[in-house]
């Protein structure tokens, strides 16, 4: 009897269930017609196409009820959502990105790291050293339901100025990083999140004010981060001297 009541909660048993109950009332129906008959051929032929009639209605009635139940829905799960989405991102952008899962300590990070000779996202072939663009907390439910999750933004020489230093080197990537916060701020909610560019650190840093976890945050960090990477291939230094032209 356990085990009965276990299996309705299965996706497909309801409608067996439902289906064979029905069934099997009109097939010892039918049965009994025929005993009543004293089982002569006429009333074995009627029976016979009558249980195939009743298998085939029956049949029917599970296709029916299954189409008429609702799908149910798989419970929305911010976790995976954002997952996929950063996994698209890296796809769509293969020649200038790569994932790195880093640790400092006992802390570790989701990073993304950038290429910093642009000829790669043309598909050209570069011996240069990827230089880190992006550090994240590891996605899950848990850290990103938290108020004041932060994430940070580097800028890197190799990127914005190749192999040369820039005079008063403080003020070029500042002017660099607020400039990419602006573009966030005028970009974004302000209820949403802060951002602001550390001079020290030479990073753009992002903190959200509210708990993440709907589809819309998830598409919001998303857009975030889009707007960042493109205003790295904006802003940064192309160095396309060595373009192959085959």
């Amino acid at each position: 009897m356990k085990k009965f009541f276990q299996s309705i909660k299965d996706e497909d048993s309801f409608e067996k269930i439902i289906g064979g109950v029905f069934g099997v009332i009109a097939i010892v129906a039918i049965i009994v017609e025929m005993f009543l008959s004293n089982f002569t051929l006429d009333a074995i032929a009627g029976g016979t196409k009558d249980i195939a009639s009743t298998l085939i209605t029956v049949v029917m009635l599970i296709v029916a009820i299954k189409a008429l139940r609702p799908n149910k829905e798989e419970p929305f799960s911010f976790e995976k959502d954002l997952k996929s989405k950063l996994n698209a991102f890296v796809s769509e952008n293969g020649r200038m990105i790569e994932v790195k899962d880093t640790e400092e300590g006992t802390q570790k990070f989701y990073e993304l790291y950038m290429q910093t000779d642009f000829n790669a996202y043309f598909g050209e072939k570069t011996s240069l050293r990827s230089g880190w663009f992006m550090r994240i907390p590891p996605v899950s439910e848990e850290l990103y339901a938290k108020e004041g999750l932060r994430i940070a933004f580097h800028l890197n020489q190799g990127t914005f100025f190749g192999h040369i230093k820039p005079e008063n080197e403080a003020d070029a990537y500042e002017k660099i990083g607020e400039k990419i916060k602006a573009l966030i701020l005028r970009e974004t909610n302000e209820k949403d999140l802060i951002c602001q560019y550390n001079k020290s650190k030479k990073e753009i840093e992002i903190e959200f004010k509210k708990p993440l976890t709907t589809q819309d945050d998830a598409d919001m960090f998303i857009r975030v981060i889009r707007k960042i990477y493109y205003s790295y291939l904006v802003l940064g230094e192309p160095n396309l001297d060595k373009v192959n032209s085959k």
